[in-house]
Order: C-alpha cells, then sequence, then structure tokens
C-alpha cells in the first residue's frame, strides 16, 4: 500500500512461490496449486471455487509449471487434464516461447509490479487467445488472434 490509497490487485505479484524444496511431494504441489488459483480467483469464494472451470484449469497449469518446469506431460497428469487441451496449451506456449525448448518456464514478469495482469495476459496465450513476444524497447508485448474471441470455450 502507498499512503492511504490500497494498490489494485492487478498491479501486484499474480503470486508467491514457495522457496524451492518446501513442496516435496506431488499432493503437495497439487494442493499448493489448488490453493493458489483459489486466492487469484476473486470473483468467487474460495471454497466455492470450481476448479473443473476450463479458466482456472489452465491457470493451474500454469502455476504447476513455475515450480515443475515445461513438463506438460507431468502436470496434465497429476491434474487429470484432458491430453487435448495440456497439448494445446503447451503448444501455444512453446510457439510464443513462454516455454523453451530447455524446460524453462518464462515467468518473471509475473513477480514484478503487474504481474497479476502478466500471468492473465499468458494465461490467454496458453489457451490460443492471445500471441506474445518481447520487444526490447517495450518489453512483453500482446496481440489477439484474428478470429479467436475471449468467450469462446477452448
Amino acid at each position: 500500500m502507498r499512503g492511504n490509497k490500497r494498490e489494485p490487485k492487478l498491479a501486484g505479484k499474480a503470486f508467491e512461490k514457495p522457496p524451492p524444496g518446501i513442496i516435496d511431494t506431488d499432493e503437495g504441489l497439487v494442493h499448493w496449486v489448488h490453493e493458489t488459483v483459489k486466492r487469484l480467483d476473486a470473483s468467487s469464494n474460495p471454497d466455492a471455487c470450481d476448479l473443473s472451470d476450463p479458466s482456472l484449469q489452465v491457470a493451474c497449469f500454469l502455476i504447476a509449471a513455475s515450480i515443475v518446469g515445461a513438463d506438460e506431460q507431468r502436470i496434465g497428469k497429476l491434474f487429470g487434464f484432458d491430453a487435448k487441451h495440456v497439448s494445446e496449451w503447451a503448444r501455444n506456449l512453446r510457439k510464443t516461447r513462454l516455454w523453451l525448448p530447455d524446460g524453462t518456464v518464462v515467468h518473471e514478469h509475473w513477480f514484478e509490479f503487474g504481474g497479476t495482469t502478466g500471468f492473465l495476459m499468458d494465461l490467454m496465450v496458453a489457451q490460443g487467445l492471445l500471441r506474445c513476444w518481447i520487444d526490447p524497447a517495450e518489453g512483453w508485448v500482446y496481440e489477439t488472434i484474428a478470429g479467436r474471441h475471449i468467450t469462446e470455450v477452448n
């Protein structure tokens, strides 16, 4: 907070990652990811958060990748996601270089000022609604994909 004004939610970090080694089991990872998504889903009561919602599944996918890396097979299996969706999300993230060939997940911008917005934009990249790239002068640039609409079920 600055002065008496509250910082807008989208201006802050997307979420806090636990220190390395804290999550030491797959069950612990799934629990942490679910709890993190529930906190991010500001439109709902965390206890009523429907993790079968496709947008929240993509959020789980991205958040899990921030811990395990670009391993769609492992993430999909851990969460029981539809293989077709997992393949599409991973393909879109690789195509835009948010997932690199060495397994690195480019997500540092989620933990900077405006990180929640960056996370939500990357969620739409995974869904194939946006494309992105890094401009040397402007940083991350996002653009809609012709013919795709945010209201589409992906």
